[in-house]
């Protein structure tokens, strides 16, 4: 990795090697595993250019992988090594200046490609990917005594689950937008309890499909940071 100030910007690239293993579940599980599974292995690549002092910060960034062996599911949800396969994306990130100690933010992921580029794979769409990506929010740290607080919303664009009947059939498709929300109080120097609510709109989406998201949930935690 690099770093190259460019002025008021800043450029920053990165290149490396990763693997992953299957896990238990994937080799052992009854009925859904697959011992014949090999490690994948991929070549990441990213840049992004910064400027940390335009507004809040803003960042526009690209990233490649090129993978071998991919672990992907098949139309009957079995783990599968995918020979070869290519993800390339843009990410956009924005935040405003403080106002009253409030900062807007704005996250948009395109992945552009995602595909399975093997030997008569036709270049297929990878599933469980996908294309556009984006994340609003207002948020407010602590600051001045105050509590912390802050809204959230992630919209995810259609994507391919797999194909709802075995061997062929049309592929399930499923987008959607949640909002979350959270209020934290500092009790003490190193206590904090938080209140979390999730899925305000009590939206019912799968991201895998077959697999539903609970609705609306909350949840209230201590922590000692």
């Amino acid at each position: 990795g690099a770093v190259l100030p460019v002025g008021a910007l800043r450029l920053a690239a990165n290149a490396g090697e990763s693997f992953r293993v299957p896990t238990l579940i994937d080799l052992y599980y009854p009925g859904f595993s697959n011992p014949n599974l090999q490690p994948e292995r991929s070549r990441n690549l990213d840049v992004t250019l910064q400027a940390p002092n335009l507004l809040g910060g803003l960042s526009l960034a690209w990233f490649g992988r090129a993978a071998n062996d991919l672990i992907v599911y098949d139309q009957n949800f079995v783990p599968q090594n995918a020979q070869h396969a290519s993800i390339q994306g843009i990410t956009a990130t924005a935040h405003s200046r403080p106002l009253h100690g409030i900062v807007a933010s704005l996250a948009l992921t395109d992945l552009y490609q995602a595909i399975d580029t093997s030997p008569g794979a036709g270049d297929a769409r990878l599933k469980f990917q996908p294309t556009v990506q984006a994340t609003l929010g207002l948020e407010r740290p602590f600051i001045g005594g105050g509590p912390a607080f802050g809204i959230r919303a992630q919209i995810v664009g259609p994507h391919i689950d797999f194909y709802s009947a075995p061997g062929g059939g049309s592929p399930a498709i499923d987008a959607y937008a949640t909002i979350d929300a959270y209020l934290r109080l500092q009790l003490a120097h190193q206590a904090v309890l938080t209140l979390r609510a999730r899925n305000i709109g009590n939206e019912f989406y799968a991201p895998i499909y077959g697999y539903p998201a609970p609705g609306r949930t909350y949840s209230l935690e201590l922590s000692t940071r």
